[in-house]
């Protein structure tokens, strides 16, 4: 069974991360334009269930990035510091087919927001800088528990000199939480 095991953390200043990643040796991977849809019956009974149906659609940014499209299944959170849950994904090559069988299947796309991400690599953890708007900054460490440890401490997350706090939100309840406190409707929101 495939899993997504990960951390996120809120950011102050991206350019101190930054700074730390080269600094232990993390090797840059691209940046990234993320277009994410999620989708969910008109019930919501995806997401009542703790579950996630998205629709991805990357635009490279620059040479070390590569544009694709992913569909992913999400299944509920596991209990614990760490986000841990079941998770499915496929690269798809006709991303609009498939947003079109899912509203067949009555699955619409209730939530829709982009992110750009720099992605890094150390060892075998994937470290990803996020910009979502009107949110802010983020670092998500996703690796087995016992390597994303090694990067929090690497990094010195742990130390207080980087002013960052766990983030346990995902991005739709972030998301959504922004668009009600606005009083916009259109923040993340499908037309």
């Amino acid at each position: 069974m495939a899993r997504e095991v990960e951390i996120k953390f809120r950011l102050r200043s991206r350019e101190a991360l930054e700074a730390r990643l080269l600094a232990i040796g993390a090797t840059y991977h691209g940046t990234e334009l993320e277009k994410n849809a999620l989708f969910d019956r008109e019930d919501g009974a995806l997401r009542r269930a703790g579950e996630a149906l998205r629709l991805r659609q990357t635009e490279a940014l620059d040479e070390a990035a590569r544009a694709r499209a992913t569909l992913t299944w999400k299944g509920p959170r596991r209990p614990g510091p760490l986000k841990d849950r079941e998770e499915r994904e496929s690269e798809v090559s006709a991303p609009d087919d498939v947003r079109a069988i899912l509203i067949a299947l009555g699955c619409a796309p209730l939530l829709e927001f982009e992110k750009r991400r720099s992605t890094w690599r150390w060892g075998s953890a994937e470290i990803a800088l996020d910009e979502v708007a009107p949110l802010g900054s983020f670092l998500e460490i996703e690796a087995d528990p016992a390597e994303i440890e090694r990067a929090i401490e690497a990094l010195g997350l742990r130390d207080g000199d980087l002013d960052v706090e766990v983030e346990e939100r995902s991005y739709p309840e972030l998301v959504r939480e922004a668009r009600d406190r606005a009083g916009n409707a259109t923040i993340g929101e499908s037309e």
